[in-house]
């Protein structure tokens, strides 16, 4: 059957299908698909259940009846109280401006993280080196009796975190948790690594950046505004087919060692050491004999909330459209517009130590070189050190820059 008027795109907090939400009266938004003339939604209606089953039987959250209104946007929960780490299916019909009634949306859903800091059981840990310093990897190695039906990584860190189980990067976002003002707010992320975990041997490794929380920032460049150690706190819950619940967290079993992310700052880049890469560091059978023991540090006092709009994802990749060499050694890549993002680069023709240096730059100099007068005293500069012959594809996982043209030298 044609339907003219459609409720889509549904979305909670202006997100599709949350995970980790700490807004107890979440906002509901969605679009309505109707191309004919004057058209217009006249009343809607909402439906919300901690099941599907219970959704299309009988809502045990929310039960709406109908709301004369073209409002599309911002409708805030108003059905039971939402507690931690429920998971909330809900849909929508509207009535069209002839009054008729549109068939039930599609099904979308959002899920609560932890609430309270009470349900959050892991402490927060550091290798309490003063930054600038190299980065510190963090791992756990956990053992499950069976393949979970549920696991969740609830996960945030004074300063930027990427996370990994089984040797598996978590999720696609990036510079997670953000920038905000961590003396009153922190940001969560939660993933769904339920897929990642096995019976048997497991592991969960973490890489911090100095992003934000102590990288430099501002006109003066000044660093360590919010502190001069990384910290992490990370918990994972998982579910068995039985009911019954195991929780993995950042505490005083984990261990910390230095690998091959020597600098990491937002503003002058990343330099890395690949002749101290830790391969498989993040899988269950690494030996981690030499690595030391975490610290455990006191708590912030700032509120513990979900990481508010959109994560930062990678949109596109652009190729280098021109390459030119306007002075000796240093090869100039025009990829044809200005942007905002990072470079994957793959290295041949070195040698051990090698250093291969990495500029950006919005313009050029009339002369062909990086203009890089705008930059201040801001370096913007990535580098490699290269290990043993043969193929290293560079790829910075703690910084971004703004740029049209990337200089490479030392090649």
């Amino acid at each position: 059957m044609d339907h003219n008027c459609l409720p889509i795109g549904l979305v909670c907090e202006f997100l599709s299908n949350p995970l980790g939400l700490s807004e107890i009266k979440p906002r509901l938004s969605w679009k309505i698909d109707d191309n004919r003339p004057g058209a217009c939604q006249t009343a809607y209606q909402i439906q919300a259940a901690s099941s599907i089953l219970d959704l299309e039987a009988k809502p045990d959250l929310w039960k709406m009846a109908w709301v004369k209104s073209d409002t599309s946007i911002d409708i805030e929960w108003e059905g039971k109280s939402l507690s931690s780490r429920l998971r909330v299916y809900w849909k929508i019909r509207v009535k069209d401006f002839k009054g008729k009634e549109s068939p039930w949306s599609e099904v979308a859903f959002f899920e609560m993280g932890l609430l309270k800091k009470s349900d959050w059981v892991a402490q927060w840990i550091s290798d309490e080196k003063v930054r600038p310093a190299p980065s510190p990897y963090f791992r756990k190695t956990f053992d499950l009796m069976e393949k979970p039906v549920r696991a969740r990584l609830y996960i945030t860190a004074r300063g930027l975190f990427e996370a990994s189980i089984n040797g598996k990067r978590v999720g696609v976002d990036y510079f997670t948790p953000g920038w905000t003002e961590y003396s009153k707010r922190i940001h969560t992320l939660t993933y769904d690594i339920t897929d990642q975990l096995k019976q048997g041997d497991n592991a969960i490794g973490v890489v911090l950046g100095d992003g934000w929380f102590a990288g430099n920032m501002g006109w003066s460049t000044t660093r360590n505004i919010w502190g001069n150690s990384l910290s992490l706190l990370a918990q994972l819950e998982v579910e068995f087919p039985n009911g019954t619940v195991k929780k993995i967290m950042s505490g005083k079993d984990w261990r910390y060692q230095y690998g091959a992310i020597r600098e990491s700052d937002i503003y002058n880049g990343e330099v890395v050491d690949t002749r101290l890469a830790l391969t498989g560091w993040d899988e269950s059978n690494y030996n981690d004999s030499v690595w030391s023991n975490v610290a455990v540090v006191d708590a912030p006092s700032a509120a513990i909330i979900c990481k508010p709009g959109r994560p930062v994802r990678k949109q596109e990749e652009l190729p280098a459209l021109i390459l030119t060499e306007p002075q000796f050694g240093a090869h100039v890549f025009d990829l044809g517009q200005n942007m905002v993002g990072l470079v994957r680069v793959r290295i041949f023709g070195h040698y051990p130590g090698d250093v291969v240096t990495i500029r950006y730059a919005e313009m050029l100099q009339d002369n062909g070189m990086l203009y890089t007068a705008n930059l201040r005293n801001v370096k913007c500069t990535d580098a490699v050190i290269c290990n043993e012959e043969g193929e290293i594809v560079f790829e910075p996982k703690f910084t971004f820059h703004g740029f049209r043209y990337v200089e490479l030298t030392g090649l």
